[in-house]
């Protein structure tokens, strides 16, 4: 069974989504999907005033989340199983915290993405913002497990203080991306922007350019390019291209970030800028 909820309205306000899981959605009547309650700004609101509702019998279940969906932020936080599509843009949060199940956005997704997620795979096919992955405000650990996919750019501090799992970046990050990286594997296709990997402990950090290195990585010889080929092809499956020059030639590998315990690796292909 497929259940759509269509968003209609031009209401600029947030609306807080973090109870609209698939597992419990896929559960209640008609009835009873519009008498649940989310809030909008500072007031709650009837889940049936802010959208309409359609099930279609269908392969597998899902719930798919259509309309003016750039307002909806923490969708599917907490989610620990199910698949909920976002047939457009997704508001910040989306995903946080998440330990299993499948979250894909055909748009662009706000701030915050993955925010200490511990399972599961999100894939955003367009753009994410700042904190892709990264850890909860007060927190030092960041994503702690799953896979995240991000077809265009990422803002700043991707990866921040990611402990475990997979990110995975199709165009351009930010500032001090893998800034604190504890482990785990962030790769980003195009440019990297200043600060990539400071304060870095362990994991892997690709990069394909780097705006510019940092005094506590140093040289350790070119990368394992049957651990890099490995990722290539699994991302490949995972319907993420990456640049084929990266298996033509020997990368340089640098370790760091030595100011902290530097065993980190950050893997560059263009060291040019």
């Amino acid at each position: 069974m497929r259940l759509t909820l269509t968003f209609v309205g031009s209401d600029p306000l947030p609306v807080d989504a973090r109870a609209l899981r698939p597992a419990r959605l896929l559960k209640l009547s008609r009835a009873d999907l519009a008498r649940q309650s989310v809030m909008v700004g500072g007031r709650t609101v009837r889940l049936g005033e802010l959208c309409r509702a359609d099930r279609q019998a269908s392969a597998g279940d899902g719930v798919v989340l259509a309309g003016a969906t750039a307002r909806l932020s923490g969708l599917g936080a907490g989610m620990d199983g199910g698949r909920l599509l976002i047939d457009g843009d997704a508001g910040d949060s989306a995903g946080a915290g998440m330990s299993a199940g499948e979250i894909e956005i055909l748009g662009s997704a706000g701030d915050c993405l993955g925010l200490g997620m511990q399972g599961g795979q999100m894939r955003v096919r367009g753009s994410a913002g700042d904190w892709c992955g990264a850890a909860a405000p007060g927190q030092r650990s960041g994503m702690g497990g799953g896979t995240i996919l991000v077809g265009g750019d990422a803002g700043r501090e991707a990866g921040a203080g990611m402990r475990r799992g997979l990110i995975c970046v199709g165009g351009d990050a930010g500032e001090c991306a893998g800034v604190r990286l504890l482990a785990g594997t962030l790769l980003i296709a195009g440019k990297a922007g200043a600060g990539a990997g400071l304060g870095m402990r362990r994991g892997s950090l690709v990069v394909g350019r780097l705006e510019r290195l940092l005094p506590g990585f140093l040289p350790a010889g070119p990368a394992d390019d049957v651990w890099l080929r490995i990722y290539v092809r699994h991302l490949e499956n995972l319907g993420m291209r990456l640049p084929k020059a990266w298996l033509k030639a020997a990368m340089p590998r640098f370790t760091g970030d030595s100011l902290e315990l530097g065993k980190g690796e950050l893997i560059v292909h263009d060291l040019s800028e």
